[in-house]
């Protein structure tokens, strides 16, 4: 309780999923919390139901993959609240289809949410969390460890986090801000979530038939957790641990494992 009480933490994309789930969780350990969405009545509703006695809470909607709009969105807190002290990068994107099929407009949506948007988060975000010595999380995917069939944008730009948060830990070397990356297994999905089609649509998200799945409260205690302990690498679940080590340690058996899969994504992904 102690470790989040009164932190300031700004959750990117926490108006429902994963990110909502992460900001419930810091607000019952006693933290100020930042909700964040693009949608404002999605927001506005979460916010009603994330409020109550004791809790304090701001939401601000709007699209932080934007410089300027991720600017405005730091400004409100340092309004409001005076400094920063974690800043979970949850906001992204789900995408499919095969390369071959894959638009610009596809890529282009993913890689702006997904990769340029943590970085000028973290960026522009940096001096503040800097002088609190607190957190900077980007969450990720088992996607990030190794590309996914009929899921290469959405793969790469995960893996692309990889080496901002390696970089970035690094250059902070000696300045006591704990950079982290959690890499996020299959999670029951948010009912009205949504992925970007190849053509660059926006459709509902498929489910993952026969997949295991974690529910969203355990991956945000984990979360959690890899933070309170200031970790730098977090693989959830078995499968991802597995997966980690297999394709760093057998890649031609786990490259052949991953032929497995492409009948199921086919499936998946088929319009």
């Amino acid at each position: 309780m102690e470790k989040f009480s009164n932190k300031v933490v700004f959750v990117t994309g926490s108006s429902k999923g994963i990110g909502r789930t992460i900001a419930e969780e810091m607000l019952r350990k006693g933290a100020r919390v930042v909700l964040n969405g693009r949608n404002r009545d999605v927001l506005e509703k979460t916010a009603d139901e994330l409020s109550g006695p004791g809790r304090e809470l701001l939401q601000i909607a709007a699209d932080v993959s934007a410089p300027e709009a991720f600017s405005s969105a730091l400004d409100q807190v340092l309004e409001r609240f005076g400094r920063l002290d974690i800043l979970i990068l949850n906001a992204g994107l789900s995408s499919y289809g095969a390369v071959e099929k894959t638009s610009n407009t596809s890529l282009e949506q993913v890689m702006r949410v997904n990769t340029f948007g943590p970085f000028t988060g973290a960026r522009i975000a940096l001096p503040h969390i800097t002088a609190s010595r607190g957190s900077i999380v980007f969450i990720s995917s088992l996607a990030g460890l190794h590309g996914i069939p009929y899921s290469s944008v959405y793969s790469m730009s995960k893996m692309a986090l990889t080496a901002l948060a390696q970089s970035l830990k690094t250059e902070l070397t000696g300045k006591g801000v704990h950079i982290g990356i959690v890499y996020v297994g299959f999670t029951r999905n948010d009912p009205a979530k949504t992925a970007v089609a190849p053509d660059g649509t926006i459709r509902p998200l498929q489910s993952r038939p026969g997949w295991v799945q974690q529910s969203p409260q355990k991956v945000a205690r984990l979360i959690l957790r890899s933070i309170r302990r200031r970790r730098f690498r977090t693989t959830l679940s078995t499968m991802g641990r597995l997966m980690a080590f297999f394709s760093r340690y057998f890649p031609r058996l786990f490259q052949f494992a991953m032929r497995g899969m492409l009948k199921s994504a086919q499936k998946l992904t088929a319009e």
